[in-house]
């Protein structure tokens, strides 16, 4: 992949991306090319995050960036799943990338078919890890980050 990213191709259609620059940030350009294929791909998006690090002004841009709050635990922001309007991805990942670094365990999830939103929700809120998601939701992407 160019812009200083390596693919690593795992079992059952996982694929690693490792910034070669060391720190991963969603708001650079090189991750445009990605980013836009899946938008393009899905019909919905959403942030999802676990384990808050801190809360900065997470109301207000959590409030900014998500068109709906579809969980927000024990109203404190510890797990959310928003629904991330297609505009708020390719206008302001800025902002998304600051949401994203206020959680250990953030995710963005590209979904192609909106009927599987139920779905999805269900699974989240249950604690399920990446790997029930794609088995229960047919033609789910998801970008997360993780240490290798």
């Amino acid at each position: 992949m160019k812009n200083n990213m390596d693919l690593v191709l795992h079992n059952r259609g996982v694929i690693s991306i490792k910034d070669i620059d060391g720190d991963l940030n969603i708001s650079q350009p090189k991750w445009d090319f990605l980013i836009n294929l899946l938008i393009d791909y899905s019909e919905c998006t959403f942030f999802s995050g676990l384990r808050l690090n801190y809360d900065d002004n997470i109301e207000k841009n959590i409030d900014y960036l998500a068109e709906e709050i579809l969980i927000n635990k024990d109203e404190d922001f510890e797990m959310v799943l928003l629904k991330i309007n297609e505009r708020n991805i390719r206008i302001h990942r800025g902002l998304l990338e600051c949401v994203w670094k206020q959680y250990q365990n953030p995710y963005i999830i590209f979904l192609n078919n909106s009927n599987n939103v139920d779905i999805l929700v269900n699974t989240i809120r249950e604690k399920r890890f990446y790997n029930d998601f794609l088995r229960a939701i047919e033609g789910l992407c998801i970008i997360y980050q993780e240490y290798e």
